[in-house]
């Protein structure tokens, strides 16, 4: 997530805090200006990561 974010001139901290904090201002229509194209692939990546990490005890 954080290659296809720094195409789109976003820097992004690693780990998972830091990706948390990215999806929930990816979920805030106004948290970020991005293409819709963009939103909608991000969008699909953080459901990925989130499964697997909801599943986890």
């Amino acid at each position: 997530m954080r290659a296809h974010l720094a195409e789109l001139g976003i820097v992004a901290a690693t780990g998972m805090t830091s990706v948390a904090k990215f999806i929930a201002i990816l979920r805030d229509a106004g948290g970020l200006s991005l293409p819709s194209t963009a939103r909608s692939a991000l969008l699909e990546i953080a459901g990925q990561i989130e499964k697997p990490t909801a599943r986890a005890p």
